[in-house]
């Protein structure tokens, strides 16, 4: 069996454009385009927001299977991490400046997408 490294260790990829395909060809065209509006807007309101804890548990939280979903792995992987440190108590500056820079880029791919 083989080793499974934790999320923070993997290389994921920032976009997997198979797993958007999919997702894509699942949706009807304005279904998604409402999607990946309001996905957008929820991944600004996390990364931008005061830091409080809670409120970036929560959000974190539902970022995590709406990112893979539409194929943002690695932000989803940081929005696991970004969690699991608000519920451990854990500082949270390296986790938040990680999630961040993942979701400027995944922001940079929902504005391409959105075109």
């Amino acid at each position: 069996m083989a080793s499974r490294e934790p999320p923070e260790e993997q290389d994921a990829k920032p976009f997997d454009a198979e797993t958007y395909g999919k997702i894509a060809q699942l949706l009807p065209p304005e279904r998604l385009k409402t999607h990946l509006a309001s996905f957008g807007q929820q991944l600004r309101e996390a990364a931008e927001g005061p830091v409080e804890p809670e409120r970036l548990k929560s959000s974190a939280h539902k970022l995590i299977s709406q990112a893979g979903m539409l194929g943002f792995m690695e932000l989803s992987d940081r929005s696991r991490e970004l969690e699991q440190a608000c519920e451990d108590g854990a500082p949270l500056d390296a986790a938040l400046e990680a999630f961040r820079r993942s979701a400027d880029c995944a922001l940079g791919v929902v504005q391409t997408l959105s075109e």
